[in-house]
């Protein structure tokens, strides 16, 4: 794919590499934390729906996922910071301008609603309108990936391949 977007890219790869040591830490030295993080992303890659969510309470609903186990929450939360850290200018004062937010902009287009549904006769559009009026609207997603950078975090452990298989982590 040659005209893919570079720091949708970046962000894939270091999620992948950092969130594989990490993983791969855990399953050395605290096999029953590497279980509880290899589960729980196990279920975020197949046995969720993080394209349907479009509010401040469905993504509520998967924090406190991760609230029910330390181990997640160290896990989701310090990948979040390295990511955060890689990509924004100036932590220090608050600056979450820059490539960060243009990360949050790519993902909230990417899985947010697509066009405007103001009337179904006529339209192109063959998703049906229950599924479509579920779907996120970019700038309400965008909004809540700024205040809630873990679910960005969420999103590309979703997008690369499985950390590691368990009991085969490098």
């Amino acid at each position: 794919m040659e005209h893919r977007n570079v720091l949708v890219h970046s962000a894939r790869q270091f999620v992948e590499e950092h969130g594989h040591r990490r993983l791969g830490e855990l399953y050395s030295n605290y096999p029953e934390a590497y279980d509880k993080v290899y589960n729980f992303l196990f279920h975020i890659r197949y046995g969720s729906r993080l394209w349907m969510v479009s509010t401040e309470t469905l993504m509520g609903d998967f924090w406190e996922q991760i609230r029910e186990s330390e181990a997640v929450c160290d896990f989701i939360m310090t990948l979040t910071a390295e990511l955060r850290l890689a990509l924004v200018r100036d932590i220090a004062n608050g600056e979450t301008h820059g490539d960060w937010q243009k990360l949050c902009r790519s993902v909230a287009t990417a899985y947010g609603s697509w066009g405007v549904l103001e009337n179904r006769r006529g339209a192109t559009t063959a998703i049906d309108e229950d599924t479509y009026v579920r779907l996120p609207q970019a700038g309400v997603l965008e909004e809540l990936l700024r205040e809630n950078p873990w679910f960005v975090t969420l999103y590309f452990c979703n997008h690369i391949p499985l950390l590691a298989q368990r009991g085969q982590a490098s």
